[in-house]
Formats: structure tokens, C-alpha cells, sequence
């Protein structure tokens, strides 16, 4: 009776497990990549690779305040702790394009994908959009960006401003507003250093990738110094 009535009470304090749902590190990995599988075509699968060394998750203990959360670690063969509130896990799409000629990239292309499940190790990121996988590469053609020297070609012709410094070029994916891969030629026109870091304005021509269409031309402001030409 007395074993009772302890085991009663403290579910009364600390709810009916002291523990709640706990999951194995190979449970959230095989959920995860069977939602990477759902989203991504068979063909393409091969350009996403996941960090599997360590999983980092948020959990809490009964008796935590009700808002504070704590994060853990879990590898091969082990299990969470506490009572599970959610994960993230990490894709990292990359793929090798030599054609790039991008001193930044050096040939490849990449991009992280995130997969990340609530306590009820229900799916809450958005995997929809994958607009990131080159069009060309969904369809199994050449590579259809335009080249470095095309991309510079077209902001000087945008009239792209004389800086301090030679003109630079990034080709990257812009996740933003515009999900598409574009080429920023950068022009600096001021130089400002702060510590180990530089800061300053540059004019800026954004051309598609694809289509050689300037997107746009406006004064910038950046932090490091992109790959320069």
C-alpha cells in the first residue's frame, strides 16, 4: 500500500514517466531518411549525404521549468534521454560541376537540407522546395549556367561601377525570394576594417544563372571579401 501510494504521488509531481518517449539514434535516422526519400527523386539521392556521428536533440525532465529545454547528444546504439521535444538533422546536398569556373565553389555545388520533427516526431520543416537541385541535373542534361567570364561580361555591360579593388564573382543558390542560382558580380567601392573583419559598400549586378537576365543593380554593403577575379 505505502509502495503504492509513493509510486502514485510522484506521478502526481512529475507526471506518469519520469523519463517520457525516448527514441534510438537508429529510429531518427531511419525516419529522417525515409522522409529525404519521399521528397528526393531515386536518381538524385546519391548528392545527399548526412553527418550520422552524432545527433544533437532537445529534451526536457519533468520537473525542468515549463519552457526550459536542454540539448543532448546520441550516437550509434544509444538513446534519448528525458522527454523528447524535437531534432534536427542535417542533409548536405552537394554536387561536383566542373564546368563552375567560381573561385569560391571550385567546381561544386551545395546546399544543406533540414529535417527537423516536434515531440511527437512529427515532421515540421518544409522539404517541398527543391529548387536547390539544378534543373538541368533533375533532368539529366549539361550544365546550363553561364560561365564566370559571361556573368562579368554582363555587369560591365550593366554598367557596373569602377571600385577600389578588381570586381568579384559568387555563384550561388539565393534562398530567398528569388530560389534560383544566380551569379553576383561585385564591384567594392569602400574598405573599412574592424577587428579581423572587413566591412564596406560595393556595387552589385545579380544576374540569373541560367538566363544571363540582370535581376538587379544596387549599392550593397558586405562583410569578407568574396573570391576575387
Amino acid at each position: 500500500m505505502k509502495k503504492f501510494t509513493l509510486i502514485s504521488l510522484l506521478a502526481i509531481l512529475y507526471g506518469t514517466s519520469t523519463l517520457g518517449q525516448s527514441y534510438s539514434f537508429e529510429q531518427i535516422l531511419s525516419k529522417a531518411d525515409s522522409t529525404v526519400r519521399t521528397h528526393v527523386d531515386q536518381d538524385l539521392l546519391k548528392y545527399f549525404h548526412r553527418d550520422s556521428v552524432v545527433i544533437k536533440y532537445d529534451f526536457r525532465r519533468p520537473h525542468w521549468r515549463k519552457y526550459l529545454n536542454r540539448q543532448g547528444e546520441i550516437r550509434r546504439g544509444e538513446k534519448t534521454k528525458g522527454k523528447f521535444e524535437s531534432v534536427l538533422i542535417l542533409y548536405g546536398f552537394y554536387y561536383k560541376e566542373p564546368i563552375i569556373n567560381a573561385g569560391l565553389h571550385k567546381g561544386s555545388l551545395a546546399y544543406t537540407l533540414f529535417i527537423a520533427f516536434d515531440s511527437n516526431f512529427k515532421l515540421t520543416s518544409q522539404i517541398e522546395d527543391l529548387s536547390f537541385v539544378p534543373k538541368y541535373l533533375k533532368e539529366k542534361r549539361p550544365c546550363d549556367f553561364i560561365s564566370m567570364e559571361s556573368a562579368i561580361a554582363i555587369g560591365k555591360k550593366a554598367n557596373i561601377k569602377n571600385g577600389i579593388e578588381p570586381l568579384t564573382a559568387t555563384l550561388d543558390y539565393d534562398n530567398g525570394d528569388l530560389k534560383r542560382y544566380c551569379w553576383w558580380i561585385t564591384s567594392p567601392l569602400t574598405k573599412e576594417k574592424h577587428g579581423d573583419h572587413i566591412h564596406g559598400e560595393a556595387d552589385t549586378v545579380t544576374i540569373d544563372a541560367v538566363t544571363g537576365e540582370v535581376i538587379s543593380h544596387n549599392t550593397t554593403t558586405y562583410g569578407a571579401m568574396r573570391a576575387t577575379l
